[in-house]
């Protein structure tokens, strides 16, 4: 009887532990004729937070020259980048090519200095008072993949929900055709786990072009 209190005391306290230390979100892939994965993990790192992000496959190789994190808007949050490290050779920041909060980018030259397939890079982010890692399912993280193979004119954005719309036409990213047809299409959701609290889910999504900082409802 003792040792079976002792046993679920230390599992209690295993489960304790795990929410204030780290969080994990699944793959977010592409589908369609350009099959590309990115693995993004959040986590906490002492009084700051840090986004993990490896480029896991692609069918058509690629670079990752940019990755970032965002509040959701509207939450009253806001992020700052500390510092990056990893594979690659990157810069911490604002805004990159996705407009976040805190985001790294790519040193010139780009594409050479960014992430080719298999390689991780952690970009690590301190959030306004009030932020938690109760907070993660409130998150918004992506990534900017380009320089494909014979794909010159193809630029990939890939993130967790709808953050950012098609275009067919024009603007600061290319349409669909130039990443070969049928390339875009809704992913399978996103799952983010909250160790020891249960799931956060989250949706994936993968298009090209312009940003939105807001969750489709």
């Amino acid at each position: 009887m003792v040792k079976q209190i002792l046993q679920a005391a230390a599992l209690a306290g295993v489960i304790a532990l795990a929410p204030l230390t780290a969080a994990h979100a699944a793959p977010i892939c592409t589908t369609g004729s350009l099959l590309v994965c990115v693995d993004f993990s959040l986590a906490t790192s002492g009084s700051n937070y840090t986004l993990q992000v490896t480029y896991s496959s692609s069918n058509s190789g690629g670079t990752l020259t940019d990755f970032g994190v965002d509040p959701v808007s509207g939450s009253g949050f806001t992020f700052t980048s500390v510092s990056v490290a990893g594979d690659g050779s990157f810069t911490a920041g604002t805004n990159c090519s996705l407009q976040d909060d805190a985001c790294a980018t790519a040193n010139p030259s780009a594409p050479t200095n960014g992430l080719h397939v298999l390689q991780t890079a952690t970009l690590t982010f301190s959030a306004s008072p009030g932020f938690t890692s109760a907070n993660f399912g409130s998150v918004l993280f992506n990534a900017h993949i380009q320089a494909f193979d014979n794909l010159p004119n193809c630029s990939v954005k890939i993130g967790n929900d709808a953050q950012f719309e098609t275009a067919t036409t024009g603007g600061s990213f290319n349409a669909p055709s130039a990443c070969g047809t049928p390339t875009f299409a809704t992913p399978e959701p996103a799952s983010l786990f909250l160790l020891g609290t249960g799931l956060v889910g989250l949706g994936g999504g993968a298009v090209v072009r312009r940003r939105r900082k807001t969750l489709d409802t």
